[in-house]
This record gives structure tokens, C-alpha cells and sequence, in this order.
């Protein structure tokens, strides 16, 4: 049996290359929370460009980027955040929804992790009721975890959206594997994330892709980044 060289069973299985390691050592570092660390900046000036969003933030790992990115549009505990039945932050990260974000789920039972508008209308489009949540977010995966790198498609994102900014939800790209799915459609990652309030970014697929520690960035507009880094710290 031939030696096993990159570990691709989990993000979390790769190793790190002397070359990172010492690019890494060598970085030039400063105050980020002041916006004065070069090396950061420099990368979400890039993850921006790729993404076509207006700023960002950077993270330990993809858990703490869904968690604050949900975090920050739950107004009231117990409001509702809809997602497919398997997708990853409903199915692991610890149970970050009940127990960091204080919301309830509406779970969908879609294709390989992939759901329809006309799945979640109902939900979407529910009048406001003193004695019910409101819906406050919906979250999609590009590609998909447990569907199996399911590739959702921009009609579907573009017919989500259109439905979510007409009754003031918001909208999540959970954008673990969005290169896997740009490599595959040849779609620029800029029109995946366009339909998005914010996204999860370069990071996460350098992770995934092998060999390189775990960090992620959460992009969003100039406006919710604030919101960010008060939820982060």
C-alpha cells in the first residue's frame, strides 16, 4: 500500500510545511484590532478582491466565523435561523446555534444539502407575530458538507436572495469549500457571494486544501464589520 502523503480525510489532519512555518515566523506583525498588523491586512485586502466584498475580518477558524456572522443578525433569542437538516454548523461545531448564537433552527430537508425558495417561502414570508420568533437569517454551504460537495447554483442563490431582501432576512454563504465549487462551475467566486450579506473566505479553502493552519475571514460590507468585531472580542 503506497504511503499516504496529504491527508485529505479532514482539514483538521493536515500538517504544516517548514516553509509556512517560517513564512509564518517571519511575518511582519502589529496592533490588528487598530488595523496596523500589514501581513493581516494584506491578506483580507486580497480575500476582498477575490470576493467582491468591502471589508473583513480575521478569524481563528470557520466555527467562529458562522458563529458571529449569526450572531450578529439574531436579534432576539430564540429568532430563527433556516438551514438545511445537514448542514455543517447544524450537524456539528459543537452546537454553536443554541448554545453561542441563541437561536432556534428551521431545518430543511433538501437535495444533498440544497433547498429551494419555495422550500422556505413559508418561513421567509411569515407575518410578525407577537407570540413567534421571526426568521432573521437564512444560511447556505458552497458546496455542501454532508450532501457531498453538492454545488448550489446561482438561479437557486439569486431566487433566495431576491426573497430574502424582500422581507428584510438576512443572508449567510457558509463558504467552506467555495473555491471546490468555483473549480468545478468556473463561476468567479465574486457572483456566489454577491447575493450573500457576507461570506466566509480565503481562509477556509487554504485550510481545506492542505497544509496550511487553520484561519478564516469573514467578509462582509464596511457597515457589518463593526458589528463583527464587537461580537468577536
Amino acid at each position: 500500500m503506497n504511503k499516504i502523503t496529504i491527508d485529505y480525510f479532514s482539514d483538521t489532519n493536515t500538517g504544516i510545511p517548514l516553509d509556512i512555518r517560517n513564512a509564518m515566523l517571519s511575518a511582519e506583525v502589529g496592533n490588528e484590532v487598530a488595523g496596523e498588523d500589514p501581513t493581516v491586512s494584506n491578506l483580507l485586502d486580497k480575500v476582498c478582491k477575490l470576493l467582491g466584498k468591502e471589508a473583513a475580518i480575521f478569524l481563528p477558524s470557520g466555527t467562529m466565523c458562522n458563529v458571529i456572522a449569526f450572531k450578529a443578525h439574531i436579534e432576539l433569542p430564540g429568532d430563527y435561523i433556516i438551514l438545511d437538516e445537514t448542514s455543517h454548523p447544524l450537524m456539528t461545531q459543537s452546537g454553536l446555534i443554541g448554545g453561542l448564537v441563541n437561536a432556534n433552527v428551521i431545518p430543511i430537508k433538501g437535495n444533498r444539502g440544497i433547498f429551494t425558495a419555495q422550500q422556505i417561502k413559508k418561513y421567509v414570508e411569515a407575518p410578525v407575530l407577537r407570540n413567534i420568533p421571526r426568521s432573521r437569517l437564512v444560511s447556505l454551504e458552497q458546496s455542501t458538507n454532508f450532501g457531498g460537495g453538492a454545488v448550489w447554483s446561482l438561479e437557486e442563490i439569486e431566487s433566495i436572495s431576491n426573497m430574502c431582501k424582500a422581507n428584510n432576512v438576512a443572508m449567510h454563504l457558509d463558504g467552506a469549500r467555495l473555491f471546490n465549487a468555483h473549480i468545478a462551475t468556473k463561476i468567479p467566486l465574486k457572483e456566489y457571494c454577491k447575493y450573500c450579506n457576507y461570506s466566509p473566505g480565503l481562509g477556509r479553502w487554504l485550510q481545506k486544501s492542505g497544509k496550511f493552519p487553520s484561519n478564516s475571514s469573514l467578509n462582509a460590507s464596511v457597515t457589518l464589520t463593526p458589528c463583527f468585531w464587537q461580537v468577536s472580542i
